[in-house]
């Protein structure tokens, strides 16, 4: 209760559950294994016992001992015989002195004949947490919200790899999805796309795909532009990106500006510079060209798994017909009395035998 607490030792069930705002603990169905003796209180009769505590089987380190108001402690102040219920004190006990105690105690019918013991035990224990304010309101439904977004591309000032390489082949991915179908209107150059003929939308994932000849963009490739130290050599320098659109390049030498074919060779696809005077340890090369973005297209992964072992085992017995078997002529010969010595019976000395209908047989 509110001031005292006690241990009950039980067989039964108990479910637990917990979250944010509850913790439930039920015991919907359990056996108590023991039944507790009430304070009793004795007299002494001259005599350390031992006495009577009117049960036995009582549960071990269950028995509280009072001698006089003062708590006895076991094997030290008494001894107690747990399964007849017996108590022995270390020392005489008059009639004047009073003892009491509590315990513990097993029914020994319970132990064989459990279906006769009514004893059961419920239990529950819970704590809720609960908002004031939303007692008797409906929880909230997700309801779609619906708005009108406007877009350009390509995308300005993009740092994205990523996008600008998918940009770069027309396809284009929607800050917002999923998309209301057959809602989206899409122009270029003043001009009103056709779905299906000029560009292919996925309104799940809000991917866009032109087909058209020409695809928007304001410039034709990326700007660059990078330092390159000297290396007491002609080259070849070697710059950060490759595939350098063709005479975009700007080259400067410690500040001077430099020359195609005259005072460098530039290849264009592998970005390699060369020049015709030898680029010093202490100067620098500046460098500014276009270049473009070459990415290898991914494949929608397959919806097959990518390795598949198929096997397959026949067996089948069978066997042709014959047309017919090749035979031979043999002759045998008996005598009556080998007949008559055999019950009658005459044993052949080759078989198979074809039948009568293809064999001669005299007698």
């Amino acid at each position: 209760n509110e001031f005292v607490s006690a241990s009950k030792t039980l067989n039964g069930v108990m479910l637990t559950s917990k979250d944010s705002w509850y913790d439930v603990t039920v015991v919907p169905s359990a056996k108590l294994k023991s039944q507790t003796q009430a304070l009793t209180s004795q007299k002494g009769n001259n005599t350390p016992g031992p006495y009577n505590l009117g049960h036995g089987g009582i549960v071990e380190g269950s028995e509280v001992v009072l001698l006089n108001n003062n708590v006895m402690v076991r094997n030290a102040d008494y001894t107690i015989d747990y399964f007849e219920g017996k108590i022995t004190f270390t020392r005489q006990l008059s009639q004047t002195d009073e003892f009491k105690y509590s315990y513990e105690y097993t029914n020994i019918i319970d132990l064989f004949f459990p279906s006769l013991s009514r004893r059961d035990f419920f239990g529950w224990q819970s704590r809720f947490t609960v908002d004031p304010e939303k007692i008797g309101k409906p929880e909230p439904k997700p309801e779609p919200l619906v708005t009108s977004v406007r877009e350009t591309f390509p995308t300005i000032g993009s740092s994205d790899a990523f996008i600008q390489e998918n940009e770069a082949f027309g396809q284009y991915r929607l800050k917002n999805s999923p998309l209301i179908k057959f809602s989206e209107t899409l122009t270029f150059m003043g001009t009103k796309l056709k779905k299906n003929e000029d560009y292919i939308i996925r309104y799940d994932s809000g991917e866009i795909k032109l087909l058209t000849r020409f695809l928007p963009s304001t410039e034709e490739a990326l700007s660059e532009s990078e330092s390159i130290p000297g290396m007491g050599s002609r080259g070849p320098y070697n710059t950060r990106y490759s595939e350098i659109v063709p005479e975009s390049e700007r080259v400067m030498v410690d500040g001077k500006l430099f020359v195609r074919d005259l005072d460098y060779t530039i290849n264009y696809k592998t970005g390699q510079l060369l020049f015709g005077v030898v680029i010093g340890p202490t100067s620098t090369i500046f460098i500014s060209y276009k270049h473009n973005i070459v990415a290898i297209l991914q494949e929608a992964p397959s919806k097959f798994p990518k390795e598949m072992k198929v096997g397959v085992t026949y067996l089948k017995e069978s066997a042709k017909k014959g047309g017919g078997a090749p035979t031979s002529t043999a002759i045998d010969q008996f005598s009556g009395q080998d007949i008559i010595n055999k019950g009658n019976v005459a044993y052949l000395t080759n078989r198979p035998v074809p039948p009568t209908t293809e064999a001669t047989i005299t007698v």
